[in-house]
């Protein structure tokens, strides 16, 4: 009979994420988000020490680029030997943000971190008194992009009498699953079902998602949100694995929170009332969420109702609440156009052919201004994610300048 194992699944540390997207927030919130990827990881620390597990299993994208800082290796570092202190293994892989061409600094980690160093699948025994319990099967990314399917490597040992686990940095199906991810290292569902594997640990998409039960087959997510579009918890997966069930738990780490919140605003009369209704709504985040960036969504907003005004109201709720220990930062808003059709109707050439221009622009353009002797200097290239979310919002501003226009014409 097989001996129970526990473990953590975790995935997506992305160390040194700069959030480029908040440099205009209060100096003090900029300083706690650049730290909240490393305070998530030593939540995650903590709570493997706590929970008693056998090892920890990181799924790719530990850093979040090709220059990775001395900060995030020696953080690295200090946690791995914090787990070797309680005889806790690490088995640690790398994905398309920190492949293994990409790295500046040498690894010296302890002799309890087994980091996949090979761009083929190959396993790890897991070891505990002196008695072979699992096989950890994995690989890392030698480059930036992996685009064929690596699931016909994986294949696990003869041996019966212990657990076979599957660690995979990639996308469920040939299609894209997420506008946020790109497309790499592609599976079929049933192609990782049919491989005998007791568990399969994946990596690579930020969106928390159990695929299947049997076997296990799960994305833990990203352990700290990075944007609007990474909202809810996020963390890790403690796993037990025995022979006659396996039981899996997803457990928070993150520092900060991101939300979206609706904001209703048909029943408002005059600012003070609003004011009443942000703070309210504010006060309300603060006790359900903790720390916490809200991107706040006007809905029914009146014509007569400004933005700018409505932003100068934020800011004077903003310098409120942040002081706080459960903070609260509204970081944008958004006017939630209701869909019209004099804009929308199917015959819109024109606005058809701008949302494929903002989705299908060629990048290129940009080279120009990366180039440029002062421009590089203050600019970094944008990765697929953040072009992805520069489009998104290109395309929301865009559409609500077109139905304001629309509207004053109409009137």
């Amino acid at each position: 009979m097989r001996k129970t194992i526990r473990f953590i699944h975790c995935a997506d540390l992305h160390l040194d994420s700069p959030f480029k997207g908040l440099r205009h927030i209060p100096t003090k919130l900029l300083e706690e988000i650049q730290l909240s990827t490393y305070r998530a990881f030593q939540r995650l620390i903590d709570t493997a020490i706590d929970r008693n597990v056998d090892f920890v299993l990181i799924v790719g994208d530990v850093f979040d680029g090709e220059q990775q800082s001395m900060r995030a290796h020696i953080t690295l570092k200090t946690g791995f030997e914090k787990l070797a202190r309680h005889n806790i293994q690490v088995y640690l892989s790398y994905g398309n943000h920190d492949f293994l061409e990409s790295h500046t600094l040498p690894r010296n980690y302890p002799e309890n971190v087994h980091i996949f160093n090979s761009s083929n699948v190959t396993h790890f025994p897991f070891i505990k008194d002196n008695q072979k319990l699992a096989n950890i099967y994995g690989f890392s990314y030698s480059k930036r992009e992996v685009l064929v399917n690596k699931v016909p490597e994986y294949k696990p040992t003869e041996e019966e009498s212990i657990f076979h686990i599957g660690t995979l940095h990639g996308s469920l199906g040939n299609e894209k699953n997420s506008e946020d991810h790109a497309v790499y290292a592609p599976f079929q569902l049933t192609e990782l079902k049919q491989s005998k594997m007791d568990y399969w640990a994946l990596g690579h998409i930020h969106k928390r998602e159990e695929i299947s039960h049997e076997p296990p087959i799960i994305y833990p997510g990203n352990t700290q949100g990075r944007s609007r579009k990474e909202s809810g918890e996020k963390g890790c997966y403690f796993v037990s694995l025995s022979e006659n069930q396996t039981e899996f738990t997803f457990l928070p780490l993150q520092e900060i929170r991101y939300e979206n919140e609706i904001l209703d605003m048909s029943p408002v009369e005059n600012i003070y009332e609003l004011a009443d209704v942000v703070d309210r709504l504010v006060e309300r985040a603060g006790d359900r969420y903790g720390k916490v960036f809200l991107s706040l969504i006007l809905k029914n907003r009146k014509e007569d109702w400004s933005m700018d005004r409505i932003q100068e109201l934020i800011d004077i709720t903003n310098e409120k609440y942040t002081d706080q220990k459960n903070w609260v930062y509204i970081y944008k808003i958004h006017h939630q156009q209701e869909k019209k059709e004099s804009m929308e109707q199917p015959g819109n050439k024109f606005l058809v052919e701008l949302m494929r221009q903002i989705h299908n622009g060629d990048e290129r353009a940009l080279e120009e201004l990366w180039l440029h002797t002062e421009g590089s200097k203050w600019l970094e290239r944008p990765d697929e994610e953040e072009l992805a979310t520069i489009r998104g919002e290109a395309e929301e501003l865009l559409r609500n300048m077109l139905q304001e226009g629309i509207d004053r014409h109409a009137n």
